[in-house]
């Protein structure tokens, strides 16, 4: 599965990684809590956002990513 891109959100905190541009939300699921995915009809994901970001995932990483 490619990833389209990634994104991080300091303000909100937030992670997303979007591994289907354009394709239309169905259904969010909540992996655990602060971490949901998007999926389409099909069931195929399309975009994950992690919230409190900087608690889950290295602060060095997140600094050299683009905001949304």
């Amino acid at each position: 599965m490619a990833t389209e891109w990634i994104t991080y959100d300091p303000d909100a905190d937030a992670l997303a990684i979007e591994f289907a541009a354009g394709r239309a939300t169905w259904r969010t699921v909540t992996v655990v809590e602060g971490v949901r995915l998007d999926l389409d009809r099909q069931g195929r994901p399309i975009t994950l956002e992690i919230l409190d970001a900087s608690r889950r995932v290295r602060p060095a990483l997140l600094g050299g990513l683009p905001a949304p």
